[in-house]
């Protein structure tokens, strides 16, 4: 681009001294001086060139976790098999004469504590239970990594707007004139790109297992009282015999009582994890939208040179500068299978100001003295604006523009 300014500026410096170094003379074409100086020239352009790029998105990834568990019970309780009157701290039998008028003289015991408050008591296990609890438990991690997107590029739309120029003929030579043009122009760029296609998302999963387990045991005791009716029983330890004779006391208990004792707890536990690897299918939807509203001012130098009666060709070129106010978004739509729709978004403004140099090249032709049509191409360097959408970079270039446009030219 810099190229072709260089070019039309060299061009002007050879054109400018055979125009204006010798005698002034009217135009060898024109039957007469033009006698219009200036120039209102408003139109129509397309612009070509600009290129809209929104950089990569970095993949994302999201995290699941479950768990599920189950926990199971068990009681058992056994009844000890024993003898009938017979205690671990003595005994109360059948006597030989079948316990006549409920009394028996079989008895025996081992310590004076034993007799309390005219009766005297006796103790045995009376049964053993036994309670156990289980508990399982599952937990899962899942890592489920989103691949992220390639940069786009927006360039297949042109832009459209006006142009308004205003310009002076300064000298007037044998082969053309000299003069200066300063210009306004307004153009809307509407960029948009919209794609579908499949994604490969990657699975990480870990999962442990633990169970544990309780246990419980516990003892009941069985205490009877035998009433003594009054009597006095010999010193402990005693022993009666089946035959007797000896002391009578009652041959059935008169009271009984159960305790529970000798509980003991035991804990067991265990775990494994085990880890694992997959990956599967999903679907994308992505869209991106560049707009912005692009103002221009341009000023520079002109050599119009005349192309019989009524036609005239016009070599242009200074500097100018845009005015850019653009907002760019992004938007994307997963379809994660089993992880249902995940939807990730951004969007940003961004405005500035960019230099930049132009050449032109117009061709012309003369309706009338006052009013005449034209068409041009032109063609702008600047630089670079830019900005964010999210977590995307956007970067809209001016570096290689070209327009095309048409329009009026009032000449007053």
């Amino acid at each position: 681009m810099f190229a072709k300014i260089t070019v039309l500026f060299l061009a002007l410096c050879i054109i400018t001294p055979r125009c204006f170094g010798g005698e002034k003379e009217p135009i060898a074409t024109f039957q007469e001086p033009a006698k219009n100086k200036n120039h209102w020239r408003a139109g129509y352009r397309s612009g070509h060139g600009l290129s809209v790029r929104f950089g990569k998105m970095q993949g994302q990834s999201i995290f699941q976790r479950s768990s599920r568990g189950t926990t199971s019970f068990s009681f058992t309780r056994r009844k000890i098999d024993t003898v009938p009157g017979i205690y671990s701290e003595g005994y109360v039998l059948t006597d030989v004469s079948g316990n006549a008028g409920g009394k028996t003289w079989y008895w025996g015991y081992t310590a004076d504590s034993q007799s309390r408050s005219d009766t005297l008591y006796f103790s045995k296990l009376d049964s053993r239970s036994a309670s156990s609890s289980t508990s399982t438990s599952e937990t899962v991690h899942e890592t489920f990594k989103i691949p992220g997107t390639s940069a786009e590029e927006l360039n297949d739309e042109p832009t459209h707007g006006f142009e308004v120029v205003f310009s002076r003929e300064l000298l007037e030579g044998r082969y053309g004139v000299l003069g200066i043009e300063c210009g306004f122009a307004y153009e809307r760029a509407d960029f948009s790109s919209r794609s579908r296609g499949r994604i490969r998302v990657n699975q990480t999963a870990r999962r442990t297992l633990r169970s544990s387990s309780r246990t419980t045991a516990s003892t009941t005791s069985r205490t009877d009282g035998y009433g003594l009716g009054g009597v006095i029983i010999p010193v402990a330890p005693y022993s009666g015999t089946f035959d007797g004779p000896g002391p009578l006391i009652d041959a059935s208990p008169s009271t009984s009582s159960f305790t529970t004792s000798a509980t003991r707890s035991s804990l067991t536990s265990s775990g494994s994890t085990d880890s694992w690897r997959s990956s599967f299918d999903g679907g994308y939807s992505r869209s991106e939208d560049f707009e912005a509203d692009i103002f221009s001012l341009r000023l520079g130098p002109y050599v119009e040179m005349p192309l019989g009666d009524r036609f005239s060709l016009s070599l242009a070129g200074g500097a100018g500068v845009y005015f850019v106010d653009a907002n760019m978004s992004y938007r994307e739509s997963l379809s994660l299978g089993r992880l249902g729709m995940f939807e990730r978004s951004g969007r940003g403004s961004e405005s500035g100001a960019l230099f930049a140099t132009y050449g032109e090249a117009r061709l012309t032709a003369r309706c009338t003295d006052s009013l005449s049509l034209y068409m041009s191409a032109q063609f702008f360097s600047g630089g670079d604006i830019q900005g964010t959408a999210g977590d995307r970079g956007v970067v809209a270039s001016f570096e290689n523009l070209t327009y095309f446009g048409g329009g009026l030219v009032f000449s007053f």
